[in-house]
């Protein structure tokens, strides 16, 4: 069972989004998608290097080597 700190919701719009994002990803490949999700419960797809570069130097923890 998923405890409720461990899980968030979003909304419809931010959902549509991602799924958008991710068809143009899934067309153009990139290396990194990092998914983070957000104070706010928003979620974004950064495939940026440098703002996952960020990411890591700020000691969030995830494993960019995993396929």
């Amino acid at each position: 069972m998923i405890e409720e700190a461990e899980s968030f919701e979003m909304t419809i719009e931010n959902f549509r989004e991602v799924l958008e994002k991710w068809e143009k990803l899934r067309t153009s490949r990139p290396d990194i998608i990092l998914i983070v999700i957000h104070e706010d419960n928003h979620l974004s797809l950064e495939i940026d290097p440098s703002v996952v570069q960020q990411y890591q130097d700020a000691g969030y923890a995830f494993d960019s080597n995993k396929k």
